[in-house]
């Protein structure tokens, strides 16, 4: 007698990255019983990755497809987790970040395994958890009162590590979750039915969470929040928001200033009035900054080069190519958008006056170079570790120059006696939304810590200064953005291509301009336009603005399956 073994054909997601157009799952067969949400290891792509079962499958429900095949489907090659922590939850929420992000459905999962051990971790009771009949509803606070931790279970999400452990310190019995700490201990508390406090970085909300009664998103308005270093270049509070109405739980913003779309979206406007002092010249701040022995300086980060301008006119030197102002680095002007470099011309070409170039802005290092001349002792922040702000707090005379690392939660009121703000024209002068938002959170963030402020600009607006002294800054920079229709009145799509051959990247932008016009009226289309930088070695760089609605749901995806792009940023702020 002939025992014929029972197959199954198994719909499986990689879970790895995968480009956009990738199907969303992949056949394979096997003979073992596999539970459907298993977690198996297979063959792909010649290479042995781990995969998620999406469906396990008769034949006869596959026949016509089989048929059709022009391959072979491959075995799987082992079961790995047939009770895995991914579960109903994350596969839907991967689902609606796949359309949201334009991602694949395989990379969209792949962000729910931010630790490859989750795959290893066994769940018992995989069920959903989710509050019936209960509506998410949004609370706003300035602080982080005590009495919204108390007796519930809570998920604190931070902006950056340094927060994760400046909060530790005020909430002892919370569970800090970082890559070391997650372990089977770790995972079923997540998965419990307790009060435990939970507090994590932005990633921490793809864990498999079950039974949470909240989030708090602590310093909600932080740029951090914006993933600005890699694909998908979304802002996660807008997963965060689709969290909580997906799983019906609460969601409090933690913030002094939250952040534009939460201030459109929920009519704040009681805000920070700032207090500050111009200083009009490097020679004002070398005699100002003498009188204090500890201060805090921070200078801007495309401000790391000098600013060339003319000392007759004080018109600046501009690129030939881009037409934006140059920069004095290695010994010569330079542009950091189209990497131009050229000689110094031997007179100014607006007034003609012979020599008349000067360095008007400084960088870190020029910043350095010049304490150094004071015979001062300086600190650059050029890492995020700790150990430098401990340096600087056991110091009694000493000055910590940085850019955004500065942005530390553990630098206290009382480390030092005043902060200069290098550069701050920049402010006036910018064409970027995002730029002056992130400047004026830069000095919402030490005013709240010192009220001695110091803004070194030759540039000079009352009334945007007196804007910022009374608050009404704020509703300004909303009104120009509701002008422009940038966020938060406008979701912000940027495609960006790049090539050695200008022209080829020009005509493919306008073929998915003219298509995407034709496909969808819900989209505003604009460019194709240089981008910045665009040129990077001997690659040219355009891209195409799209303007839509602000809703979570757009399936951006559908509109964009189509073409192969090669940088998306789905929540652009400006451009």
């Amino acid at each position: 007698m002939t025992i014929t073994k029972k197959y199954f054909i198994v719909d499986i997601i990689p879970l790895i990255n995968l480009p956009q157009q990738a199907p969303d799952y992949f056949s394979y067969f096997s003979n073992l019983k596999i539970k459907q949400g298993a977690i198996v290891e297979i063959n792909f792509k010649k290479q042995r990755i781990y995969g998620f079962v999406n469906k396990v499958l008769q034949p006869s429900q596959k026949r016509l497809i089989l048929k059709k095949a022009t391959f072979k489907l491959k075995p799987v090659l082992k079961i790995i987790n047939n009770q895995p922590v991914i579960g109903v939850d994350e596969l839907n929420l991967a689902k609606w970040l796949k359309n949201y992000a334009c991602v694949s459905l395989a990379t969209a999962l792949n962000f729910f395994v931010p630790y490859k051990k989750i795959l290893f971790l066994k769940n018992q009771n995989n069920t959903r958890h989710f509050k019936k009949n209960k509506k998410y509803t949004t609370y706003y606070h300035q602080h982080l009162d005590n009495q919204i931790l108390q007796n519930k279970k809570t998920l604190i999400i931070t902006p950056q590590t340094s927060y994760i452990n400046y909060l530790a310190q005020k909430i002892p019995p919370a569970i800090v979750i970082t890559d070391k700490k997650i372990n089977q201990s770790t995972i079923e508390k997540i998965m419990g039915n307790n009060k435990n406090i939970f507090i994590s970085v932005k990633n921490g909300i793809f864990l498999p969470w079950k039974f949470l009664d909240q989030i708090i998103i602590y310093h909600e308005g932080s740029i951090f929040y914006k993933e600005t270093f890699r694909s998908p270049f979304i802002d996660y509070r807008k997963i965060f928001t689709k969290f909580s109405q997906y799983h019906k739980i609460d969601c409090h913003i933690v913030d002094d200033l939250p952040s534009f779309d939460f201030i459109k979206n929920h009519k704040i406007n009681n805000y920070q009035k700032i207090n500050f002092s111009i200083i009009n010249s490097i020679d004002h701040f070398e005699k100002e900054i003498v009188n204090f022995k500890k201060t805090i300086i921070f200078v801007p980060q495309k401000a790391f080069a000098q600013k060339i301008i003319c000392h007759n006119c004080l018109s600046s030197l501009v690129c030939p190519q881009c037409n934006h102002y140059l920069i004095f680095d290695n010994k010569q002007p330079y542009c950091y958008i189209c990497l131009t470099t050229m000689k110094m011309p031997e007179q100014c070409f607006n007034c003609h006056q012979q020599n008349s170039f000067v360095l008007n802005q400084y960088g870190v290092k020029g910043i350095a170079q010049l304490l150094n001349n004071l015979n001062k002792e300086i600190i650059i922040l050029e890492k995020n570790k700790r150990r430098y702000i401990k340096d600087f707090q056991q110091k009694e005379q000493i000055y910590l120059i940085g850019s955004l690392y500065l942005l530390n939660p553990f630098l206290k009121a009382s480390d030092y006696e005043a902060f200069f703000f290098i550069n701050f024209h920049q402010f006036y002068t910018t064409n970027d939304f995002f730029l002056k938002e992130k400047f004026l959170r830069i000095l919402y963030f030490f005013y709240k810590k010192n009220t001695k402020i110091f803004l070194v600009t030759n540039i000079r607006d009352e009334n945007i200064e007196k804007a910022i002294q009374t608050g009404e800054i704020i509703n300004i920079l909303l009104k120009e953005r509701e002008m422009s229709m940038l966020p938060p009145f406008k979701r912000l799509i940027l495609l960006k291509e790049g090539s050695t051959d200008i022209k080829k990247i020009q005509q493919k932008l306008l073929t998915i301009k003219n298509n995407l016009k034709q496909e969808t009226k819900s989209v505003e289309l604009f460019g194709p336009m240089f981008a910045k930088p665009f040129k990077q070695k001997r690659r040219f760089f355009l891209e195409l603005i799209m303007k839509t609605n602000t809703n979570l749901n757009l399936n951006l995806h559908k509109i964009l399956h189509k073409y192969d792009i090669e940088y998306i940023d789905i929540d652009a702020l400006s451009f």
